[in-house]
């Protein structure tokens, strides 16, 4: 999935420490469907889906959803972490609020363009030559 330490966008969650009171806790379900989730040695990994929107979580252990803080390393996408750890905040208190900020949300035309570069890839591995990539990423429907 995501790495923490490359994706501003992903939200890390622990247990907030002895002592502290959670305000509530976090049921990933009523987010949103869990699109991918995947557990390892370090922790579990979600992708949450809510329309066009996703937020990408880890959680570092079980308590997490029970007691959840957010790790906000201090590193160059602080700034970046902490909008989408406040629209986490916001979402977990009711509001209805998109889970990424607009830095972090792909244009219609980034999207339209990524899909154009994974079927060019797909063509290629495919052992296509650059003819056959060109008539296959123009002649789909996401062109």
């Amino acid at each position: 999935m995501w790495v923490p330490e490359v994706s501003p966008a992903t939200l890390i969650l622990e247990p907030a420490p002895t002592g502290f009171e959670a305000a509530s806790s976090f049921d990933p379900g009523a987010f949103g469907p869990a699109l991918v989730e995947r557990a390892d040695a370090d922790g579990r990994e979600l992708m949450i889906v809510d329309g066009s929107d996703e937020l990408h979580i880890r959680l570092q252990d079980d308590q997490a959803t029970r007691r959840p803080a957010v790790l906000l390393p201090l590193d160059s996408m602080f700034e970046l972490r902490l909008d989408v750890a406040l629209r986490f905040a916001r979402r977990l208190s009711g509001q209805r609020i998109n889970f990424l900020p607009t830095a972090l949300r792909l244009t219609s035309f980034q999207k339209r363009r990524l899909i154009q570069l994974l079927h060019a890839f797909d063509v290629h591995d495919g052992g296509g030559g650059p003819r056959d990539i060109a008539a296959e990423v123009l002649s789909s429907d996401h062109a």
